[in-house]
């Protein structure tokens, strides 16, 4: 259940005769230490140009879909093929366009916007994410505190689910019926039970250092081994939640601020945007 953080990646240019190759090199390693822990996370790194570099053709767009307002979160349900995307327009411009909506995309096709957020007249809707065993998608509101449950079979609001102060980061273990969200100015993460749609607290776990005016919390998260990962760019740290002692189990430091953060449970791999860089965690 320990992970080892190693990072580094060159990019070599060679010219041979009449033509010029572009070689990506894995170069140097790095081992950072982890905060009282024997083990870490393996870690690969190479800048934006050298990821581009190594696409076998460029990227393009293959469609575009028109929405009611400003995209927030997105969410994927790899089961239905759908994709849900948190919609408002509140943060940052001092209005409310309430009513907010989540977007529900098949294909290139909007094809339902479910009205959330009553009462909530700050930021809108957020952060998202989809049990896909349920078929419940949640959206944290985070400027109100508090997020909502949606029946994505109904395409309905079927509950509201109180938080801590900010919600930010959110994931879901459908395994478990467990769902996380991160209250950054709390600095901590709630426990929620979701069977049967109960959605009931069960517990919050601090993280250390966390709190209002500090860090932002964002969350990934693979079922399998029940660990969540908690981001907090503000401390440069990148946190370890076992999901069946709801404890953190450690802490290791990330340079360049870890923000937002994506698992492949496939893979045990985690991929965080750091100033500029994506980096690529080994979880095994």
């Amino acid at each position: 259940d320990m992970v080892k953080l190693s990072e580094g990646a060159t990019v070599m240019n060679k010219k041979a005769m009449g033509f010029l190759t572009w070689m990506l090199l894995l170069a140097m390693v790095m081992v950072l230490a982890a905060s009282g822990e024997t083990a870490s996370a393996r870690l690969l790194e190479a800048p934006p140009s050298t990821l581009r570099s190594g696409l076998a053709a460029a990227p393009t767009v293959v469609g575009s879909v028109l929405i009611p307002a400003t995209p927030r979160g997105i969410a994927v349900n790899s089961s239905t093929h759908r994709a849900y995307v948190a919609v408002g327009d509140g943060f940052g411009n001092g209005t409310n366009s309430a009513p907010f909506y989540v977007s529900v995309i098949d294909g290139t096709t909007d094809i339902a916007d479910i009205a959330v957020g009553a009462g909530d007249s700050s930021t809108g809707p957020t952060h998202i994410a989809v049990d896909e065993t349920t078929n419940r998608v949640y959206v944290n509101h985070t400027g109100a505190n508090f997020a909502n449950a949606i029946n994505a079979g109904t395409n309905s609001v079927i509950g509201s689910i109180g938080t801590g102060a900010y919600p930010e980061g959110i994931v879901t273990n459908p395994a478990a019926n467990r769902l996380y969200i991160a209250n950054t100015n709390n600095g901590n993460v709630s426990v929620i039970n979701t069977t049967g749609d109960a959605n009931a607290l069960v517990t919050t776990i601090g993280i250390p250092g966390a709190g209002a005016g500090i860090t932002n919390l964002y969350l990934a998260i693979i079922p399998a081994t029940n660990r969540i990962f908690v981001t907090a760019p503000g401390l440069s740290k990148i946190f370890v939640i076992d999901g069946g002692s709801n404890t953190v189990v450690q802490t290791f430091v990330v340079a360049g601020n870890p923000y937002a953060i994506v698992a492949n449970p496939t893979t045990n791999r985690l991929y965080t945007a750091t100033g500029g860089t994506v980096r690529v965690l080994d979880a095994t």
